[in-house]
């Protein structure tokens, strides 16, 4: 048994290793995104984005990469976790293939992405425009001259 841990831990590292992004389940996605030890990047589109994403996830889009990609960290070696609308949705793959060809090293997929994340309950962010009702705004914090309006339901 412990040999078998050990060749699925040195697969992971090789993973790294050789330039390519690796693939993270919603455990360890919600242990990144508590300790706020990375940058969540949401590769739908814009809309789907608006619509609902993880709290306090960027949204690079794969047909606007070229003109987005400044948002990317300028440390190479940074945290980066990308995601989309679930296993079947490659946009996350395809966004860590050219995040990772531009030099970063530590790129990883949650493939299960926003519908999981939805599902269990985590924290998200939409646009005003999709929310019921303003009523339900349980309070309002300004980050980096940015509003954000905390929802009162459960999950907002």
């Amino acid at each position: 048994m412990q040999k078998i841990v050990l060749i699925l831990i040195g697969l992971t590292l090789t993973c790294f290793a050789s330039g390519n992004y690796g693939e993270i389940g919603y455990k360890e996605a919600k242990r990144i995104h508590s300790a706020g030890s990375g940058l969540f990047i949401d590769a739908r589109g814009a809309k789907f984005y608006k619509k609902g994403t993880i709290l306090g996830a960027i949204n690079i889009p794969l047909d606007r990469f070229k003109r987005m990609k400044r948002l990317l960290p300028n440390k190479q070696g940074s945290k980066i976790v990308i995601f989309c609308n679930g296993i079947e949705c490659e946009k996350s793959a395809k966004l860590a293939k050219m995040i990772v060809d531009l030099g970063y090293s530590r790129v990883m997929v949650y493939k299960e992405g926003y519908p999981q994340w939805q599902k269990t309950g985590q924290e998200v962010m939409l646009s005003e425009a999709y929310c019921k009702s303003v009523p339900k705004i349980k309070r309002e914090v300004s980050i980096e001259n940015t509003k954000v309006y905390l929802g009162s339901e459960k999950a907002q």
